[in-house]
């Protein structure tokens, strides 16, 4: 069981009135929202929280490539790493079903969870109350202005060419408010009942929240999980804060439990048989 750090790397500083005078925070979006000033700062913040999740004990940390989006301000991941790798719990549990059906049907080697990750916004505080009044505004940043044009009427987060089209059928299925499927996407929650029913945020204490991701870690058999600890307008201190709750009171949980349930599956079984050979050969070939 692995944990990484995911970060969007989003721009926090869209005008308040942004989601009712702008169309969209994808590819239509206006450079002129993007504060030269302000810029090196967040950069750096965004940095030292990747290198902060290494000296906390996270696995590792994931970075991503976007273009011409407040949603995330990272152009190149190649440049990222050297200054150094969202969707509701439902449609993942299809997807995650659908994705283990297909490696047991036509894979070479049984299914292993390390094969699949999940991405999950997390935060976490020490009462229940506290964590929804830290998070939520940066949550509603983040569903109100990062992800208008992602999910909704006017989407235009991917330009012609980005995926096929029968991808693109399928997401427009998924999207359709009409069609029943809306009601996964985090980009159509209008109350914060929505947010919570939806699965797509893990928020509240480090009991709470360890309970529900373990609860999803083995129902899902997912090996990897791409935390994202900052979100929308979260600030770095509550991002180190929230950092620190989940790599020391819900992670080694986690794992510990997951490592444990997970150690009678074929494909964990196999590969242990192949370690334990590998190992056996080096000693063979040293002697």
């Amino acid at each position: 069981m692995k944990f990484w750090m995911f970060h969007l790397m989003p721009w926090p500083h869209l005008p308040d009135n942004f989601e009712d005078t702008y169309d969209t925070a994808w590819v239509t979006c206006s450079n002129g929202l993007f504060d030269p000033e302000r810029g090196p700062q967040v950069y750096h913040q965004y940095i030292d929280q990747l290198a902060y999740a290494d000296a906390i004990g996270f696995d590792g940390v994931v970075i991503n490539e976007h273009h011409q989006n407040a949603y995330g301000i990272m152009p190149s991941p190649n440049l990222i790493a050297a200054a150094l790798t969202y969707s509701h719990v439902e449609s993942f549990r299809q997807n995650a079903a659908f994705f283990q059906q297909t490696v047991e049907r036509v894979g070479k080697h049984p299914y292993h969870p390390e094969m699949l990750g999940w991405l999950v916004p997390m935060y976490v505080a020490e009462t229940e109350q506290k964590a929804r009044e830290e998070a939520e505004e940066h949550i509603w940043y983040f569903i109100d202005k990062l992800l208008k044009g992602f999910a909704g009427k006017g989407r235009t987060w991917m330009p012609p060419g980005y995926t096929s089209l029968k991808s693109l059928e399928r997401l427009q299925k998924l999207n359709d408010p009409g069609g029943g499927h809306a009601r996964w996407q985090l980009g159509h929650a209008t109350t914060w009942d929505d947010v919570e029913a939806g699965g797509s945020v893990l928020i509240g204490t480090p009991e709470t929240v360890r309970e529900k991701l373990l609860q999803y870690v083995l129902e899902f058999k997912v090996g990897n999980i791409l935390a994202l600890p900052q979100f929308g307008s979260l600030p770095d201190h509550l991002t180190r804060k929230n950092m620190e709750f989940l790599a020391n009171d819900v992670f080694p949980y986690v794992r510990k439990h997951a490592d444990a349930a997970f150690a009678a599956l074929p494909g964990v079984h196999a590969q242990e048989d192949q370690e334990d050979q590998g190992g056996q050969e080096g000693q063979d070939a040293r002697a």
